[in-house]
């Protein structure tokens, strides 16, 4: 036979025996089946997904044994989050990101309900899905064995014989098929298949994912405004460096430095991060506002806004001016006058509605912006909400002041409650946008905070629970504890901000959940990370921006320093922790309060290896501020063991009523 067909015969044989192999492979059945949950996805140059609020119930045949595997970016994850189910309500699967059982939280688990007969398979460790980033999730389901691995390691696991008959295989993301989603984010790259997948398979997945999976944590809150450096210089995610390259421009250099801080323009740059022989790169868009009229009229009616809150004290100074920007008022509405740029109130209400009408102008130009505003009486004094232990137990107390440096403990009924731990601690007390009082404190070490209100500081009412701490490893939530809760209220989008700590021995940030009727609550979010654990933010308007003072919790460290922010959201960018606003070590729980008179601000620190605190009054804290210090004999605590609190102005009717109880 010639060398030609023995050639061809060789590729016969060979067509042959593939053939033979697909016969037998479609008589074995789909070996494994990629779904498509939706018409459209979408693309953001990194993923290609489906989101979970447009996705289509997926029709699906389990087998046994079956594996699922999906990728899913969750913008929550509170217990009971369901991430998939299949079936009915008699007879079903559901895995949730994680559960709470008597106030403990567990992690990742698979339920697997038939008829009467519940099996459960929980991670251990607290094991869950983290939010705003990608995760991959695998469930081995078979009668030997059953799995849950979650980015690339096996979480959970049981070799009880796993059984389930669901007639109607029907699949959803994030719902529980009840008529509503409960999930919020994306999924992407649904795959079934009837053979288990490996460990090996899994963590190889995972890891060739992980540079994209770590880009798309990478936000920048201010991008469409940008106002500051970047310093693109020692870049990390979770350790990881990315390398970043800047497009050709003039405004702003490789480093994220911007070159001429008048003009303005867009930005273009890479971020890319390599682990080994895997690499992925995100693209980011900048918008640098050019120092024009028009943007300055914009920044002043924002700075505005912050300046005015949603209440003014009478005879509050009217802000006059921002960087070059002026304002003129007038009141169109309620009984009150300007006189020499202070607001003066001419009813005889206690509270008085009104409506400021401010005139903005900028060289040639002008804008008109209204403000609705509760205009109270003035400052006449002040309430300290402070905590201490009173037999055996932890509990709030009142103090007041004339001038904010001598201070007499309201003889009240101590603030406690008898909700969870009953170790009620650093008690912050603030004014709410309709002119009450509104309280928030730490429960003990639990991921929970107490709220309350009051009209008066001396009777708190609707005393509740909130859990503001989940484990959630992708932004750093320990599920352990919520420290030195706080408000801060946001006029412009009706909205309040309670934020707390949660650090590590390691890390620990700042987070904040929001609310409009303190019923219904966001999912926390990350409010403040410097990349070193602190703790005890408190936040206050100054020159038209957000401050924030806070502790840093490193131990070479223990100080508390100066941050700001233009919005709330976007999370304190600047931060000046090289600028020492004391010489002391070991100070924390910073207090701060307007004067009541001339600009400026009260501070008191908790000096707590004095077991003291230290008072001062600073009128700014950017690059040239600082803090005056009262000498200790010039002011007096109420009494001799006080911790964490917050200061509040209080009107003469308010503090009448205080003192009365004396």
């Amino acid at each position: 036979m010639k060398r030609n067909d023995k050639k061809n015969t060789s590729l016969h044989d060979l067509k042959r025996i593939l053939c033979v192999f697909l016969v037998f492979m479609m008589g074995c059945g789909k070996q494994e089946e990629s779904i498509d949950g939706s018409k459209e996805k979408e693309n953001d140059g990194l993923w290609q997904y489906t989101k979970i609020s447009e996705q289509e119930p997926i029709q699906t045949a389990l087998t046994n044994p079956t594996a699922i595997s999906f990728w899913i970016s969750p913008s929550s994850n509170y217990p009971g989050t369901t991430l998939l189910k299949i079936g009915t309500e008699d007879q079903f699967l559901q895995l949730t990101g994680s559960g709470l059982n008597d106030g403990v939280l567990s992690g990742i688990t698979l339920h697997n309900h038939q008829f009467k007969r519940d099996q459960w398979v929980v991670a251990e460790g607290k094991d869950t899905l983290q939010t705003g980033r990608w995760n991959y999730v695998v469930l081995n389901i078979s009668e030997e064995e059953t799995s849950i691995f979650l980015n690339g390691e096996r979480v959970a696991y049981t070799q009880e014989k796993y059984q389930w008959d669901i007639p109607e295989e029907t699949l959803l993301i994030g719902s529980d098929g009840k008529g509503s989603t409960y999930l919020d984010g994306k999924y992407t790259d649904l795959v079934i298949s009837n053979r288990l997948t490996t460990l090996e398979e899994v963590q190889e997945a995972y890891r060739l994912k992980k540079p994209a999976v770590l880009l798309d944590t990478i936000h920048f809150a201010d991008a469409d405004c940008l106002r500051r450096d970047l310093w693109f210089d020692q870049f990390e995610v979770e350790g990881i460096p990315v390398t970043w390259s800047v497009e050709e421009n003039p405004i702003m250099n490789a480093l994220g430095v911007r070159k001429d801080a008048t003009r303005g323009g867009t930005v273009h740059a890479k971020a890319r991060i390599d682990i080994e022989d895997v690499s992925a790169e995100k693209e980011f868009t900048f918008v640098l506002p050019e120092w024009n009229d028009t943007n300055l009229l914009s920044f002043a009616k924002d700075a505005l806004s912050i300046e005015l809150g949603a209440y003014q004290f009478s005879n509050a100074m009217l802000p006059q001016n921002y960087e070059t920007c002026s304002y003129s008022y007038e009141v169109v509405k309620g009984e009150a006058i300007i006189e020499e740029g202070r607001l003066l109130k001419t009813g005889e209400n206690e509270m008085e509605p009104i409506t400021l009408e401010a005139t903005i102008s900028s060289n040639e130009k002008q804008e008109k912006e209204t403000y609705d505003l509760l205009l109270l009486d003035p400052i006449y004094g002040y309430a300290m909400s402070y905590f201490n232990e009173e037999n055996e137990k932890e509990v709030g107390h009142i103090a007041i002041s004339e001038d904010g440096f001598h201070w007499d403990k309201v003889e009240m009924e101590p603030i406690e409650t008898d909700l969870g731990s009953g170790r009620l601690r650093d008690p912050n007390v603030v004014r709410s946008k309709d002119g009450t009082f509104l309280l928030s404190a730490t429960e003990a070490d639990t991921p929970y905070i107490y709220l309350a209100t009051s009209n008066d500081l001396i009777h708190f009412e609707n005393f509740k629970e909130v859990l503001v701490s989940v484990k959630d490893d992708g932004i750093g939530l320990t599920g352990e504890k919520a420290w030195a809760p706080e408000f801060t209220y946001d006029a412009t989008k009706d909205l309040y901000y309670i934020y707390y700590s949660d650090p590590s021995e390691t890390k620990g940030a700042m987070y904040y959940i929001t609310t409009r009727d303190f019923q219904a609550f966001s999912y926390p979010k990350v409010f403040f990370d410097p990349g070193y654990p602190v703790i005890d933010g408190t936040v206050f308007s100054m020159q038209g921006k957000y401050w924030m003072l806070y502790k840093d919790e490193r131990k070479g460290s223990q100080t508390i320093y100066p941050a700001f922010a233009n919005h709330l959201e976007e999370g304190f960018p600047n931060t000046l922790d090289w600028q020492y606003l004391s010489k002391y070590r070991a100070i924390e729980g910073p207090m701060v309060c307007k004067k009541k008179e001339g600009d400026g601000y009260l501070v008191y620190f908790d000096h707590f290896a004095n077991h003291t605190f230290m008072a001062g009054t600073f009128t700014d804290l950017s690059y040239d501020g600082g803090i005056e210090w009262i000498a200790q004999d010039a002011y007096q605590l109420p009494e001799e063991d006080v911790r964490h609190g917050s200061i509040v102005p209080i009107t003469q009717k308010e503090y009448k009523t205080l003192a009365d109880k004396q």
